[in-house]
């Protein structure tokens, strides 16, 4: 009888014992420290610090057809020219993923860090061809880095360099902007953007002008589109953090077109 009341104080006991809600039981740390399943580790960028070192945990390798070269680690494919399919980053130290600043980026390896560059796709006409072209160039840095076996991150840097235009585009955008302005659905508002903002930033008056009235001259469109709202927003920040850089005495730069097989505008 006493043995039957301990076994029934026991399952009372065990029984309102709750599981907390939204946790679940940790994975077991595997050899790089990260508590990520096998199929997490192939399709993430887990990293962790050893020392003053970034270390690269994702599982697997990579080939890269047509490069002349055997299947790479993905340290190896980090530190080449290649770049793509790394999968989002996992902090392994903080058992966090790395919220990073945009959604297109670059990454690379050097000096035991990993480098991000950030991407915009940025509207840059060809004299050329006579035609715009959308290009995605570097707008921003940001830093993760080893100390003492824990990761830290830098601030995002500006590394922008415009295009640098002609000003027959300035002419071409201030008349798509006028066009735009006589149309009622505007689903083209965010090229005309766009390239309002490539002018901007080459020196264009007009333009600049146009492109900070943007929200207000098409108020009724920005009030009921949040995401065309969000995404001017994206190079309104760009363009405001250019122009400090250029009133702190910052060199004005242009980006070499020649990359992409274009002609540089005198």
């Amino acid at each position: 009888m006493r043995y039957l009341k301990y076994l029934l104080l026991l399952l009372l006991v065990n029984c309102t014992k709750k599981v907390p809600e939204n946790k679940v039981a940790l994975l077991p740390e595997n050899s790089c420290g990260c508590r990520l399943t096998d199929q997490e580790m192939i399709e993430k960028l887990p990293i962790t610090a050893i020392g003053d070192s970034i270390v690269v945990c994702k599982v697997g390798t990579n080939y890269v057809a047509g490069s002349g070269r055997d299947a790479m680690t993905w340290l190896e494919y980090l530190q080449s020219e290649y770049h793509g399919f790394e999968g989002s980053i996992y902090d392994c130290v903080r058992e966090a993923s790395f919220k990073q600043l945009y959604d297109s980026r670059i990454l690379s390896y050097r000096d035991k860090k990993i480098i991000i560059d950030y991407r915009f796709p940025i509207d840059v006409y060809d004299a050329t061809s006579g035609k715009w072209i959308d290009l995605e160039l570097q707008t921003y840095s940001q830093t993760i880095y080893a100390n003492n076996g824990t990761i830290s991150y830098s601030a995002p840097a500006l590394i922008f360099k415009p295009p640098l235009q002609p000003s027959k585009a300035f002419a071409l955008t201030n008349t798509e902007y006028e066009k735009e302005a006589a149309r009622t659905d505007h689903y083209m508002i965010s090229t005309t953007m766009k390239r309002l903002f490539t002018c901007a930033v080459n020196g264009d008056e007009k333009s600049r002008k146009r492109f900070l009235n943007l929200t207000t001259d098409f108020k009724a469109y920005y009030d009921k589109d949040d995401y065309s709202l969000k995404y001017y927003h994206k190079y309104l920040k760009l363009y405001q953090d250019y122009m400090n850089y250029l009133q702190k005495g910052g060199k004005k730069t242009y980006y070499d077109l020649t990359v992409f097989n274009l002609k540089n505008s005198k």
